[in-house]
């Protein structure tokens, strides 16, 4: 994340919004994940990895 954005409004709504999802995980750890920018990515549905589940691998956060 770029160092003049942590000055930016929108980046705190953003990293301060509820979380999309039901899950498991502390409200700090999705903060975190979104503060790194979801690092691991989505999830694969099948095997062969076409469709998409738009979920992020640490926060279970929606990213679609």
């Amino acid at each position: 994340m770029n160092f003049m954005a942590i000055f930016d409004k929108s980046v705190w709504q953003y990293l301060l919004e509820p979380k999309s999802t039901r899950t498991d995980r502390s409200r700090l750890a999705v903060v975190w994940c979104r503060w790194k920018a979801h690092p691991c990515g989505v999830w694969y549905v099948n095997t062969s990895g076409y469709e998409p589940n738009m979920h992020c691998k640490n926060c279970e956060d929606d990213l679609g």
